[in-house]
């Protein structure tokens, strides 16, 4: 599973199967999706990652969860030395503007 935090063993997933009445044994947590695609492409584990971070990964099979899992909370961040800087400030409003009109 991704934990951004490190170390948890817990999230969203977790959470709807806590609502049936079920539970996951979970074996490893990682900081990003970056790493999660080669580690499944390497293993037996399987994960519930967001669709896109697999669509073009002939190696990993895909289905659809038997249950409903809510979406996750995107986080947008960055150095502080970059806050006042215009160019940065311009491509942070773009990047938020893009993620307002795609939750419409």
């Amino acid at each position: 599973m991704i934990s951004y935090h490190g170390g948890s063993f817990s999230g969203i997933t977790d959470k709807a199967l806590q609502a049936m009445g079920l539970q996951r044994n979970v074996s490893l947590s990682v900081q990003n999706f970056i790493v999660l695609p080669e580690l499944l492409e390497q293993s037996d584990l399987l994960a519930v990652v967001p669709e896109r971070l697999i669509a073009n990964l002939p190696n990993l099979k895909r289905f659809e969860p038997p249950l409903e899992i809510q979406e996750f909370t995107k986080t947008l961040i960055w150095h502080e030395r970059t806050h006042k800087d215009p160019a940065y400030r311009w491509v942070r409003e773009l990047i938020e503007k893009a993620c307002i009109a795609s939750a419409v």
